[in-house]
């Protein structure tokens, strides 16, 4: 079944199906956590399955490397369910699964296989040898608004941090070092899924930037920090800010600037539920903008894009609740920048 199943997932990239047969015993050559191993893609095996044993609360990242091949990467159930998935992760091509926090006791399946297998039934098949490992994390737990200041030794590929976040807040990530080119990730800690932001250059000089970063839902996450390149060590600082918003009045009208420090422009005002409100963007020089409503409660009540032009609009948005709404803006391209003003007023429709 399983060097059947194997060569079936290098056409189907998404973790969209389950398979049918469960596997009573796990495939491929078991990994303890810390065991690095040596492995080899040919014509006749394109894909290389290993299992580990793992437990519910692991904190588990599994990384391959290789200098002949594009390393992809895939974590299965038994049952043969792709769980999660990865392809330049680690940088330099590298791939990297996590780190993620296991969702059960159990044995898990990894699937190493090259990337141009995945992408085309027609690519000719890579081969050549890598090297795989699965490593076992303790994750520091860390609030906001913190700096944080830390090395990352020889002997680590990554440091991983437990942040608690509140659904719509609004943060600035930073990472920066002067002894290596960071990269910052951002996972959901709850459970299996892809990675919700991650960053290499935006801050400048290498350094790492996520901004704005909206807290999806109240929920744990991880933050990854590690270096874009293969061995990279030394030591960082690591700053999450609350964004601060701007109070905005009913018939007001603002002007502010995005840079590529601010990348946000964040308002406030307060409403009543059963007021209908719109919101109107106009941007100079062609910025193409987003506006997105946040409710009392941090969860998005709308978003706009094109609505006008590149410009976006809300109109007619009925509130919710009484309670304190905000206004986020953003450019629709990471590190568009330029001058911008935001309206807001009571619709016509309100009652």
């Amino acid at each position: 079944m399983w060097a059947a199943l194997a060569i079936a997932l290098l056409a189907a990239p998404a973790p969209a199906q389950e398979a049918t047969e469960e596997a009573t015993v796990a495939p491929g050559e078991p990994l303890a956590y810390g065991e690095v191993v040596q492995g080899q893609l040919t014509e006749e095996n394109p894909a290389v399955l290993y299992h580990f044993a793992g437990e519910a609360g692991d904190i588990v990242a599994i990384t391959m490397r290789s200098d002949q091949v594009d390393p992809y990467l895939r974590l299965m159930d038994t049952a043969g369910n792709v769980l999660v998935f990865d392809d330049d992760g680690a940088g330099d091509l590298d791939a990297r699964i996590g780190p993620v926090v296991l969702p059960e006791d159990g044995l898990y399946v990894i699937v190493a296989s090259s990337f141009e297998a995945i992408v085309s039934e027609q690519a000719e098949i890579e081969t050549g040898r890598f090297e795989l490992d699965v490593t076992l994390y303790e994750a520091l737990p860390i609030g906001y608004p913190g700096e944080f200041e830390d090395v990352l030794g020889r002997d680590e590929a990554l440091k991983v941090y437990w942040l608690e976040g509140e659904t719509g807040d609004i943060l600035r990530l930073s990472l920066e070092s002067d002894d290596f080119d960071p990269l910052l990730v951002i996972s959901e800690a709850d459970h299996l899924a892809q990675p919700v932001a991650r960053d290499d250059d935006s801050g400048g000089d290498l350094n790492a930037l996520i901004v704005p970063f909206v807290v999806p839902a109240s929920r744990p996450y991880l933050l990854t920090v590690t270096g874009y390149r293969r061995y990279n060590t030394g030591a960082y600082r690591l700053r999450i800010e609350v964004l601060e918003a701007q109070a905005l009045a009913f018939g007001e009208t603002v002007e502010t600037t995005l840079s590529s420090e601010q990348q946000a422009a964040i308002y406030t005002f307060e409403g009543r539920a059963n007021e209908r409100v719109d919101i109107v963007v106009e941007a100079a020089d062609r910025l193409d903008t987003t506006l997105t409503l946040f409710g009392p409660d941090g969860e998005q009540l709308a978003f706009s894009d094109d609505a006008n032009g590149l410009n976006p609009e809300v109109r007619g948005q009925p509130l919710p609740e009484d309670g304190t709404y905000r206004i986020l803006v953003q450019p629709f391209r990471r590190g568009s920048t330029g001058a911008l003003t935001v309206t807001l007023s009571l619709s016509r429709e309100s009652s």
